[in-house]
């Protein structure tokens, strides 16, 4: 299991806009401002495995602040890990832009980008529900994840660590209307748990 630190990334965003043009319009995914976004985070999941697995998107900008953003699961149907975590970055830049900028005009933005411009066909039928859903995982300044796990297991685990995490704010499904009992809970998710709990505990802090 390996962290991705995101600074990097947060870093190529800033660099698009030399002259501090703050807060900036969110640059559609052919425009020249994406494009350096586009390559440092296709860059910084080279060396994610195309398995299944299950991952966490985190914040931790100081040393005993850490908020627990999104559980998710990369299986067969998602082509793994490092596929999930493409589509990911180029799905949420609105996120990206919001989190560094540290304006909430970015929703609006991609609705109007995404949905009203009619240029994107989505294969959801509601694809505004979807961005207002991928706007709660806004925030996040680490990646970790758990590759090779059994793909018949993927769901429970992702629902268990959901559980155990407290219902992370951008799970919106996936979340049990009442927790199971902890012997009920797969040893694999608990020991993913509690991985994930160390490894946040020993990534450097920063503030986006």
């Amino acid at each position: 299991m390996n962290p991705l630190d995101l600074k990097s990334v947060y870093k190529a965003i800033r660099d698009a806009y030399p002259k501090g043009i703050t807060p900036p319009t969110l640059p559609d995914r052919d425009q020249k401002e994406f494009e350096g976004y586009l390559q440092e985070f296709s860059s910084k999941i080279e060396s994610v495995p195309n398995t299944a697995g299950v991952y966490l998107w985190f914040a931790k900008t100081k040393p005993t602040n850490v908020e627990f953003i999104y559980v998710g699961e990369a299986g067969r149907r998602t082509k793994g890990l490092q596929r999930r975590f493409y589509d990911e970055f180029k799905n949420w830049h609105h996120c990206f832009w919001a989190t560094l900028f540290r304006s909430d005009k970015y929703l609006p933005e991609a609705i109007s980008l995404y949905v009203e411009s009619g240029k994107y066909k989505p294969k959801r039928a509601n694809y505004t529900r979807s961005i207002c859903n991928d706007w709660l995982k806004r925030g996040a300044t680490h990646l970790a994840y758990r590759a090779d796990l059994p793909t018949g297991d993927l769901k429970t685990i992702q629902d268990d660590l959901i559980q155990l995490f407290g219902n992370p704010r951008g799970n919106i499904a996936g979340r049990r209307p009442k927790p199971l009992p902890e012997n009920k809970l797969l040893p694999i998710s608990k020991e993913v748990y509690n991985e994930l709990v160390e490894l946040t505990k020993k990534v450097v802090p920063y503030v986006p």
